[in-house]
């Protein structure tokens, strides 16, 4: 048996969210592209804040925009390209961000795209809705027609019923800023009164210029926020029964990014996994190397009555030392035809060029970051704000899914689209061996952990990292199967990272582990 010893600080009692269970094993997930990446619509239209959906036909329906203009393009599956663009309210000027909006949401074939004409933030939020799938959209309406206060950034999301929310920032230039929701009871054709949904997170406002994440899971409304407390950026997860009574409010960012300007960027959220966890994406600052990098957190929804619980929070780069500039994550969740869940993100990655990477996770979370693919490499000048949908398992394909992908090619001016499938199980659990296809763990005990590795894992370096990405600690493997770490009673809480990279062509692996 092979020991892993650290400083006596970090020698603590483990416990481990497995990657499977231990009667069975997920095959990991694989991607090919099937086409080379084309353009939505020519330069004329821009790449300004893109968005993308599907609708009940799994066709990406696709929203950008330049110089005030917001169109709106549709995949037609007869010509195999994107009819062309559609513009929205074309006498007006809308507010165009790249990370601010408009938004856009879709339950089955009915579309809600929201978004503030420019400059006018008491009056001018509307929305705009397409029940053919985005074919052709309605003409716009006021979101919030009777308010006096300021709103921006309204973010849409659809609930079970195909009725959209909106979370929006509320609050003037001098004023404390909240997060409000605004809910339609009848498909997006009107909408309530706003609310306050943020009054239970902790601090006076929410960041001045950052999107929130409405979405609705398992019978109920959630909205996630960054926070504002004095400067310190910190991610809350609010909660609701009904969309009017907020009434819950969880931390789920223990890095607590103290920045004074704003960051202007938000977070992303798929799930449930198999384990019925859900998993956030979002930018902070990494506080070793104080870069921006794309961190991922688990919540359990279930818990406490629907408010949540945190389970773990980690930068999405296996080895963070290695990771250049991240921001802007999107992340979508689809079941295979067995009911297990597939996730996908995708982000921004700047090492010496800013290029697209895609990672997907099969069953789990925990595998979300590891060993993410380059999907832009090959391309000349800088690739930014991807997005990433998944189609739906077919009978003829059960364990396979449509991944479709859209970004901003910056130095041609247009947006990218390219469409590949994402493929899971074959259907057939893997039987539990002595040594299986990834490394699990096989025991947790009060002097630590003990992994069992495949054969081709016996070989190479493993290395620990605490949550904001600082190397702890790392060593070689000896070639045991299994091995043991630490003896020591436990002083601290902490949530560390462990990885194993083998000497023999396998990809990575690195797992998270709460220590008490």
């Amino acid at each position: 048996m092979t020991y892993l010893s650290l400083p006596v600080r970090t020698i603590l009692l483990l416990a481990f969210f497995l990657v499977s269970s231990s009667s069975a094993y997920a095959q990991p997930a694989t991607f090919a592209s099937s086409m080379d990446p084309i353009e939505v619509a020519g330069s004329d239209y821009g790449n300004t804040a893109i968005r993308m959906v599907l609708n009940a036909s799994d066709e990406p329906v696709v929203s950008f925009g330049k110089s005030g203009h917001l169109y709106v393009a549709k995949w037609n599956a007869e010509t195999q390209a994107f009819d062309p663009p559609v513009v929205i309210e074309p006498t007006q000027a809308i507010y165009l961000s790249d990370q601010e909006g408009p938004e856009m949401a879709a339950h089955g074939d009915l579309i809600v795209l929201t978004y503030s004409h420019s400059g006018d933030w008491v009056e001018g939020l509307r929305s705009v809705r397409s029940a053919d799938g985005g074919v052709s959209w309605s003409d716009p309406v006021a979101v919030s027609p009777q308010t006096t206060i300021e709103l921006f950034l309204p973010c849409v999301a659809m609930d079970d019923d195909g009725n959209p929310f909106v979370g929006v920032i509320a609050g003037g230039a001098g004023e404390d800023k909240y997060e409000a929701a605004i809910q339609s009871l009848d498909g997006g054709q009107s909408w309530l009164f706003p609310v306050n949904s943020s009054e239970l997170m902790a601090g006076d406002e929410v960041c001045e210029c950052c999107p929130s994440s409405p979405f609705f899971t398992q019978g109920r409304y959630y909205n996630a926020i960054r926070n504002n407390n004095s400067n310190t950026r910190d991610f809350w997860l609010v909660g609701s029964p009904d969309g009017q009574d907020w009434d819950s409010a969880l931390d789920v960012d223990p890095i607590d990014w103290v920045v004074s300007s704003c960051p202007a960027s938000g977070a992303t959220v798929a799930g449930p996994m198999s384990d019925g966890s859900h998993w956030l994406a979002f930018m902070n600052q990494d506080p070793v190397s104080s870069s921006s990098r794309v961190f991922l957190t688990q919540v359990d929804l279930q818990a406490n009555d629907g408010a949540g619980e945190w389970l773990y929070t980690g930068n999405v780069s296996p080895d963070p030392s290695e990771a250049g500039i991240q921001n802007s994550p999107v992340m979508d969740v689809r079941n295979l035809g067995d009911g297990t869940p597939l996730a996908a993100l995708v982000w921004e990655e700047n090492v010496g060029g800013y290029d697209v990477q895609l990672s997907l996770a099969l069953s789990d979370g925990s595998q979300l970051g590891v060993n993410p693919m380059n999907l832009t490499s090959a391309f000349s000048g800088h690739h930014k704000k991807p997005v990433v949908r998944l189609g739906s398992a077919t009978a003829a394909a059960p364990y396979e899914i449509d991944v479709h992908l859209v970004w901003k090619d910056a130095q041609m001016g247009v947006v990218r689209y390219l469409k590949g499938v994402a493929s899971g199980s074959d259907g057939v659990a893997s039987q539990e061996t002595d040594l299986p296809i990834r490394p699990r763990i096989a025991a947790v005990g009060a002097g630590g952990f003990t992994a069992i590795l495949p054969l081709a894992w016996r070989a190479g370096v493993w290395k620990i990292w605490d949550v904001t990405g600082r190397l702890l600690d790392s060593g070689s493997l000896n070639g045991d199967a299994q091995w043991n770490w630490g003896s020591e009673a436990p002083r601290n809480s902490r949530v560390i990272i462990v990885g194993i990279e083998p000497s023999e062509g396998v990809s990575g692996w690195a797992q998270k582990v709460v220590l008490h």
